[in-house]
């Protein structure tokens, strides 16, 4: 299961952050969302106190079901991209959607290429140098 802190009360919102950050990410809204809201932050598969659990992007949208419970979901970026698989794996679960700097993925088979060649030219940098010094940089 992944690491997610809990606080607030009120309807649940549940926090999904982007690609090398973790739950604590969202800084001073969560004081005041969580006046009115029961706020989950959640760590995404890998970051944070999820590290160690490997997920694609699926078996990552129900991890964040799975931590969230029944929702409104908000996500930035890679954790946008999580909580819209979500939506569509568990709609009985995400009872609203919000998504920053997220879409649902590249419509251009080449543009999508290309992407993905970026991607993993990325990731066997990260994997190179290590996560610490990636974000330094």
């Amino acid at each position: 299961m992944l690491h997610a802190d809990r606080t607030g009360s009120g309807p649940t919102l549940v926090l999904v952050h982007g690609f090398t950050q973790t739950r604590a990410c969202w800084g001073s809204p969560v004081d005041d969302l969580a006046t009115d809201h029961s706020l989950v932050l959640v760590d995404a598969p890998d970051h944070g106190r999820s590290v160690g659990i490997d997920a694609d992007l699926d078996r990552g949208a129900d991890l964040v079901v799975e931590a969230g419970g029944p929702a409104t979901y908000l996500g930035y970026s890679m954790g946008g991209r999580l909580c819209l698989h979500a939506a569509i794996r568990r709609p009985d679960a995400v009872r609203g959607l919000v998504l920053l700097g997220a879409t649902a993925g590249i419509d251009d088979d080449e543009a999508r290429r290309e992407r993905r060649a970026a991607d993993d030219g990325l990731a066997d940098r990260i994997e190179e140098i290590g996560t610490e010094r990636f974000v330094d940089e």
